[in-house]
């Protein structure tokens, strides 16, 4: 074996919850995304049918010994939302909070693992600076990230007062920032060094420790819903890797740097010691070193999870396994190759 997977941990898919359960099997848990645009596809106005459907699969995927994470939100919003300005008008967080309480309310039965956003950094950014699409103002972003965070630690409570009312004790709420290590192109260079650590507060460090711990700085502002506390049950990284920088503009370029998923982890540990749930990114070698580099470090990963077909089906190979053999690996770094 190349490397051995930690008996502590599990491997996990991305899927949507449109996806069919048996494409799921060999994993030990699930990450599932909803789309909240079908399942609220007007102003208060949910489709029962979609609701059903979703219990389905989840029922499905635990029959098959899979643990679902439900993920309530990724990127994309709905399209009557969009038109109020989204997450940039105050309106979104009580939008968001309805439509948590019913998927709770229809699903808590079946999931005690919650995502409540999934790379919401990205949501926020992507949508409002330069380069992104939409209103480019960085006011518009800050508003959108500080009701990000408000709407994250209302929920974090209103899922746990949910199901517990439900009758459930196991629940678990976590959020799932992009996370990249931001490296200054000449580490000796003091304008390279601020570029980057001005990068990683706006992109990232910024909006995890006022959802993690409800102490908001800039870009996050006030809000009554942003109180110093714990809003946290396992950290969900999704690793972006690795972003040298010289100036103010975000390369496109992005190296995979495994080393920089446990880079980032120790971060995040440190702010709040919790369990990390992690998802790697890049192709099925990228995911795979990356996952190596998690099994040799002293952080208590739980779970390591993976987007896209190639690296779905190597990890489905170590899961039976229980580690990376030199096969698979040659495999991969020949793919890689070609």
């Amino acid at each position: 074996m190349i490397f051995t997977l930690r008996d502590t941990m599990g491997l996990a898919a991305s899927a949507g919850l449109e996806e069919e359960p048996e494409s799921l099997e060999g994993f030990s848990l699930c990450r599932l995304t909803a789309d909240w645009s079908r399942v609220e596809p007007a102003d208060g106005v949910f489709d029962e049918a979609v609701l059903s459907a979703c219990r389905e699969r989840i029922q499905g995927l635990r029959e098959r010994g899979v643990c679902p994470v439900l993920v309530l939100h990724r990127r994309g919003l709905p399209a009557w939302l969009e038109e109020r300005g989204g997450f940039a008008s105050g309106g979104g967080v009580t939008c968001y909070l309805r439509y948590a309480h019913r998927m709770v309310e229809a699903l808590g039965d079946l999931a005690s693992s919650y995502i409540t956003f999934d790379e919401p950094n990205c949501l926020a950014l992507a949508a409002y600076l330069p380069g992104g699409e939409g209103k480019r103002s960085l006011l518009a972003a800050a508003r959108s990230m500080t009701n990000l965070t408000a709407a994250h630690i209302e929920a974090y409570g209103l899922i746990r007062k949910t199901r517990l009312a439900m009758g459930f004790t196991d629940t678990r709420v976590g959020v799932s920032p992009q996370l990249r290590v931001f490296a200054p192109k000449n580490p000796q260079d003091p304008v390279h060094r601020f570029w980057a650590s001005r990068s990683r507060q706006i992109f990232q460090a910024s909006l995890i420790r006022a959802m993690y711990t409800g102490r908001a700085s800039f870009p996050i502002g006030g809000h009554p819903s942003i109180v110093p506390g714990r809003y946290c049950d396992f950290h969900a990284p999704s690793y972006g890797g690795r972003s040298v920088l010289s100036g103010p503009a975000m390369p496109a370029e992005r190296e995979a740097d495994p080393a920089g998923a446990v880079q980032i982890c120790r971060a995040l540990y440190a702010l709040l010691p919790r369990p990390l749930w992690v998802t790697g990114e890049g192709g099925a070698l990228d995911a795979v070193r990356q996952l190596q580099a998690l099994c040799a470090c002293e952080l208590p990963v739980e779970a390591f999870c993976c987007r896209g077909t190639e690296a779905r089906e190597a990890l489905r190979r170590i899961a039976a396994q229980g580690g990376m053999d030199a096969a698979l690996y040659e495999r991969l770094a020949g793919e890689e190759d070609c």
